[in-house]
């Protein structure tokens, strides 16, 4: 930002003067540096008055209102709006959501913060399909991808893999059936699977062939495993890994079998297909929490900076929904926050830490969490098996007692409980902590540095309550008004689905085992 904001907005030159004696409930403060925040609309200053705005962890900055003088008659919806700590650190980022109106002799506005344009993109985080059980055969509706010859063939989609059977009957040249997935609004960039067999015929194929769905012209990927010969040169076991072609876009994936030569099969023989991995957005199984976090940032554009590392692999994964959620679901299974904030996403753990006394620097209204000394994360295998993950804290709060806090159940079907021992490892100490949930006022915060400003605190943010007895709390939203009004909430999360989606989500299944 550029200098020379204060000259023109409060005619004094100052940033606005220092608080002294400040009655908040019985909090009565000491004399510490004053910030007022300062507002810009399309880089702009302007005087804002009646304002509010808000910031929290799981969306960022979120939304303002206030009023403009009649004078101010550039601001229009679209148009940037950021509010100013200092001549460099925004206090909060955002957009008019709309044109402002007329209210008296002023103009009121909205504004939207940088996780609206997160929620706008619609775009298919698809990353690698593991279940099966979402194949179709080949022949069925929309795709109708049946040559004759096809009825010759039964073929099923298990939990545990693709199955192909062929009939003691007659089979001709390029009789063929299979199953198709259709990743609607995604891109199949590889497929890998185990091919098993028992009494198998040497005169068919697999084949796997890509096209745009539901029912486009099939194309063979230059991998030279898409066509693969069953025979005895192919032994019960191998594993297949198919590339996409380099530049190629489809979301349609078909495994056919295949009738090489005419063949009259004796008997019953059976081929079926393990560990089968498509996969989209990346092909490789390391993808992690901070490279999807990364991936979503840029699909909008965002600078990737905050985002800071983190290997946990969420892998298999394929949402669907909007991408504040995900974001969720990531920050959730890792136990940290994301927050959309200017033209940055950050995302990582709640770090750093302000002191409180709630007897001279904020009035509380605080109750006290219940707490476990077991975490217990619910998957379903890729049978289809319903498993648990259960992790303990460092120390156990309640010896000899069992206190057990149920966490959702993960979305996709996993291959090993890897990524549910995870999740219940990150969120054990949590839960085991002496937490509370409610709301701080605040006229003071501290730092190493002496007294702050309580505008400088944001959600994602610690909050250390030294004559409580409590370890530090995290903030999970930030409300800033005039005259350096600060409300922050402990341990209640904004749930940005809520906000955008209401009665439009699906409902997910979660199975909660009580002991």
């Amino acid at each position: 930002m550029t200098g020379g904001f204060g000259d023109g907005l409060f005619g004094d030159g100052t940033f606005g003067g220092a608080a002294v004696g400040v009655d908040l409930g019985t909090v009565h403060l000491a004399k510490r540096p004053s910030l007022t925040p300062l507002f810009t609309i399309d880089g702009r200053p302007v005087r804002l008055f009646d304002w509010q705005c808000d910031v929290s962890a799981d969306w960022g900055d979120r939304s303002l209102t206030g009023k403009l003088p009649r004078s101010v008659t550039w601001a229009e919806q679209g148009a940037p709006v950021v509010g100013w700590l200092g001549s460099e650190r925004p206090l909060w980022t955002g957009e008019l959501s709309q044109d402002p109106r007329s209210d008296g002799d002023a103009w009121a506005v909205k504004a939207n913060g940088p996780a609206e344009n997160l929620a706008s993109n619609r775009t298919r985080l698809f990353y690698r399909i593991d279940d099966t059980e979402r194949w179709v055969p080949s022949d069925g509706e929309p795709h109708n991808f049946a040559p004759a010859g096809g009825e010759a063939y039964n073929v099923d989609a298990r939990r545990n893999g693709l199955y192909y059977f062929l009939e003691a009957e007659p089979y001709l040249v390029n009789d063929r059936l299979g199953h198709v997935l259709w990743v609607e609004g995604g891109n199949i960039t590889k497929m890998s699977f185990k091919i098993n067999k028992v009494a198998h015929a040497g005169n068919f194929q697999l084949l796997t062939r890509v096209t745009m769905g539901p029912a486009g012209t099939l194309a063979t990927p230059v991998d030279s495993q898409s066509t693969i010969n069953l025979g005895s040169g192919t032994p019960d076991g191998t594993l297949a890994n198919i590339n996409m072609d380099a530049g190629s876009t489809q979301d349609l994936i078909v495994t056919y079998l295949n009738c090489v030569t005419g063949n009259t099969v004796g008997n019953r023989h059976r081929y079926w297909l393990t560990n089968v991995k498509v996969y989209g957005r990346t092909t490789d199984d390391a993808f992690s929490a901070s490279d999807a976090a990364s991936d979503v940032a840029a699909l909008s554009g965002m600078d990737t900076t905050n985002v800071q590392a983190n290997g946990l692999g969420i892998l298999p994964m394929d949402w669907t929904d909007d991408h504040p959620s995900f974001l969720t679901q990531l920050a959730a299974i890792c136990d940290w926050r994301w927050m959309a904030r200017g033209d940055g996403l950050h995302f990582g753990p709640y770090d750093r830490t302000w002191t409180v006394f709630t007897n001279h620097d904020a009035a509380a209204n605080l109750d006290i969490e219940p707490r476990a000394n077991r975490v217990i994360v619910g998957y379903r295998s890729i049978s289809g098996a319903y498993r648990e993950a259960i992790a303990e804290p460092a120390i156990d709060p309640f010896p000899g007692k069992e206190i057990v806090h149920y966490a959702d159940e993960l979305e996709a079907a996993q291959p090993d409980g890897t990524l549910a021992t995870s999740v219940a490892a990150n969120q054990a100490d949590f839960w085991a902590s002496r937490r509370v949930r409610g709301t701080l006022e605040l006229a003071n915060v501290r730092d190493g540095r002496g007294m702050r400003n309580p505008y400088e605190v944001v959600a994602g943010d610690l909050i250390s309550l030294p004559d409580t007895g409590l370890p530090p709390q995290r903030v999970s939203t930030v409300t800033y008004s005039p005259g350096e009004q600060v409300t922050a909430e402990i341990g209640l999360t904004f749930n940005p689905v809520r906000a955008l989606i209401e009665g439009d989500r699906p409902t997910r299944r979660r199975k909660r085992r009580r002991r």
